[in-house]
């Protein structure tokens, strides 16, 4: 009876610390960007872009006012199999995002999990850009990002200068869109799970 009950204990404390995670990561995402970014590799949009895109054939799209930020995108990186289930591939790629033109705000690494037999090979392919992405950086990789990542668990972190967080969604998508830039063609949606990995500074 006791082994049962302290079943049910562990259970409900994390259940809980994942709900607070969840609230952490909601109340960073929404709280607004300041300029200039305590991150001094914000404050310069092509030098981050190049940062970011070294030793990868990866370039981004013109850094544009889009209906409520500065924005830009890299085209998606497909790695694995196509699913026997929907024929797409899991991909990854990078959006930055600015309220204003002279200042990056936030980043985000994108991976959308089409083939979900692949889902193990897809974490560890985000684990792995998400520790070069920050080492790029210069950002101190928190010890428990990359078990966080495997385990496809959120996450969240902060200090005075940025947060990380590791973001769920479960969504549809566009083929020709898997990165969440273009508008859905509902003749073209497909099934896919996306998780974020965001570096937003303070």
């Amino acid at each position: 009876m006791k082994k049962i009950l302290l079943f049910f204990y562990i259970i409900a404390l994390i259940s809980c610390n994942e709900n607070k995670i969840k609230e952490q990561i909601e109340k960073a995402i929404s709280t607004p960007f300041t300029n200039p970014p305590k991150l001094d590799v914000f404050n310069d949009v092509v030098q981050l872009e190049t940062i970011l895109t070294n030793k990868s054939t990866l370039k981004f799209t013109t850094w544009t006012k889009g209906n409520r930020w500065w924005r830009a995108h890299t085209p998606i990186n497909l790695f694995g199999n196509h699913s026997m289930d929907n024929g797409y591939q899991n991909d990854l790629g990078f959006q930055i995002f600015g309220a204003e033109e002279n200042y990056v705000n936030e980043i985000q690494l994108v991976l959308n999990i089409s083939n979900l037999k692949e889902k193990k090979e897809a974490l560890n392919h985000l684990a792995i850009f998400a520790e070069q992405t920050l080492f790029k950086l210069d950002i101190a990789i928190p010890d428990n990002l990359k078990i966080e990542i495997l385990n496809d668990n959120q996450y969240f972190f902060e200090n005075e200068f940025y947060y990380i967080l590791l973001k769920k969604e479960n969504r549809v998508e566009n083929n020709q869109n898997m990165s969440g830039i273009s508008e859905l063609k509902l003749d073209e949606i497909v099934a896919i799970e996306t998780r974020k990995l965001i570096i937003k500074s303070k």
